[in-house]
């Protein structure tokens, strides 16, 4: 199965959420990999810092980018592709090559914006396949009492799009991108949960 997170706006936590895809699969002993096509290599050096073997490849060339997903997906049972906040050749790949395209979107109107606008363009992507990918958006970085999903949920209706568990704004998510390690690494139960309920609905659907 072959997992993208892309977007066209940065900073809605993709590699944040890549990095602990690839940690919550090594944690259950599910043969994966991570593949980072944002030259700021963000996900990919967070994972070699925590583990060298741990399998996290920068791959920022489009003709490499979709052997490399042909290859890995080959090899392992889940492919995380962390693409740049942008629509470059890292989120064409992903959005052609995916199984599964998974939007994370922040909770502020241009973040809504640039996050329907990338489903938009991921289903003409799969509507151009063999076989349709299964597209979701991630509510990202949820402070305790913010509801994003009513402001945009007319628009996913529309798009028939499924919003997934959401990824609060907790200090521990921030802790381990500081220590490049997991927030089950700094005792945050709640976060923890998150991480393994969102994994699961991604996986199972």
């Amino acid at each position: 199965m072959i997992i993208g997170f892309t977007s066209q706006k940065g900073g809605v936590g993709k590699s944040t959420i890549a990095a602990h895809a690839l940690g919550w699969a090594i944690r259950e002993g599910i043969s994966a990999c991570l593949i980072d096509t944002d030259p700021q290599a963000s996900s990919s050096d967070w994972i070699s810092d925590w583990n060298s073997e741990a399998e996290a490849y920068l791959i920022t060339d489009s003709k490499t980018i979709s052997e490399a997903i042909r290859d890995l997906s080959r090899k392992h049972d889940l492919v995380f592709i962390d693409s740049r906040g942008a629509l470059d050749v890292g989120s064409k790949a992903s959005m052609l090559m995916a199984d599964k395209i998974c939007v994370p979107c922040r909770p502020s109107r241009l973040d809504f914006a640039a996050a329907v606008e990338t489903l938009k363009l991921a289903i003409k992507a799969s509507e151009s396949r063999k076989i349709k990918a299964d597209l979701c958006l991630i509510p990202a970085m949820i402070r305790e009492g913010e509801n994003m999903t009513h402001i945009i949920q007319n628009d996913l209706d529309q798009l028939g799009i499924p919003v997934m568990p959401s990824i609060s704004h907790r200090a521990s998510y921030a802790k381990a991108a500081d220590q490049t390690n997991f927030v089950w690494d700094h005792s945050d139960p709640k976060a923890t949960a998150e991480i393994e309920i969102l994994m699961q609905e991604i996986t199972e659907r």
